[in-house]
């Protein structure tokens, strides 16, 4: 080990929703040979002063003893309640978002955070991270080949389907492109087809992606 730095290693992974950001730490985990530890910080975040520092720590002394990642993810709801004014409810976030630094700083294994955007966190805290990595949407190419890809064979579709153009002009996540392709194969087979039409992409656009 060198001296002066501690083992472990912090990773951000930051970007918009549906982007891959738990996949990515779920193959990680996988090519490293080890378990994926997730923990959705939305969901621990409590109203009490002192409940969700205490499920940190039990999640991090058991964490110790065990060799896993530690994947927070919705890491915004640590911080997108934070005002300048200090009020009342957003206490609870505030000393939940100190109490995380803490346990990272000391932490010897590696954790990865996942939140939308880095500019909530404040640079105290993105100071923690070793790393960071971006998760952009995907560009037209990008949405087109998943398109396709999901789809598979092109018999499936209707020919007033032009995925090419729903690839420029839709701007969805793969998560929402996934989302909706399932929706429309679904809503095919309500109508009693064999091939889905624009129509049925259209109604999953509306039912999963953004407004």
């Amino acid at each position: 080990m060198v001296p002066h730095l501690r083992p472990g290693l912090n990773v951000l992974f930051h970007g918009p929703p549906g982007t891959g950001k738990p996949l990515a730490a779920a193959l990680l985990g996988k090519k490293a040979g080890v378990d994926v530890y997730r923990i959705d910080l939305s969901a621990i975040v409590s109203a009490y002063i002192g409940e969700t520092e205490k499920n940190l720590s039990r999640i991090f002394e058991r964490a110790a003893s065990q060799d896993i990642v530690l994947f927070f993810d919705e890491a915004d709801a640590l911080f997108g309640k934070r005002t300048s004014s200090h009020e009342v409810r957003d206490l609870p976030a505030s000393h939940a978002a100190s109490c995380l630094a803490q346990l990272m700083e000391h932490h010897d294994g590696l954790i990865i955070l996942a939140a939308d955007s880095k500019n909530k966190l404040g640079n105290a805290f993105l100071e923690k991270f070793q790393l960071a990595v971006h998760f952009p949407l995907s560009g037209p190419d990008q949405r087109l080949r998943l398109w396709k890809e999901e789809f598979g064979k092109s018999e499936k579709l209707h020919r007033d389907v032009d995925l090419k153009k729903i690839a420029a002009e839709y701007e969805l996540s793969g998560t929402s492109i996934i989302s909706v392709i399932r929706f429309a194969s679904l809503h095919t087979l309500r109508r009693k087809s064999s091939r889905v039409a624009f129509v049925d992409i259209l109604e999953g656009k509306l039912h999963h992606g953004p407004n």
